[in-house]
């Protein structure tokens, strides 16, 4: 199990790969959420550091998430 540091971390990358979709998409972090079907408040939980579900995660990797950055800070080969 993740200490609490660790569970920042990945709240914080979830967070930034959130937003590096957005951009690299060319939408809107509001459109994106949408798509996602993620509410705003969870994603603005995520930047401060709460843990992402299960279910965001896969959201995040049908967007186009590095899953594996996510989870462990090392960057996968294999994003969409």
């Amino acid at each position: 199990m993740a200490n609490n540091k660790q569970s920042i971390e990945i709240g914080h990358r979830a967070y930034e790969e959130f937003v590096r979709i957005a951009n690299e998409k060319g939408i809107t972090k509001a459109s994106l959420l949408r798509q996602m079907g993620i509410a705003k408040q969870t994603m603005e939980n995520y930047k401060y550091g709460s843990t992402p579900s299960a279910r965001a995660l896969v959201e995040l990797h049908k967007a186009g998430a590095d899953v594996m950055y996510i989870l462990v800070g090392k960057k996968s080969n294999n994003i969409m």
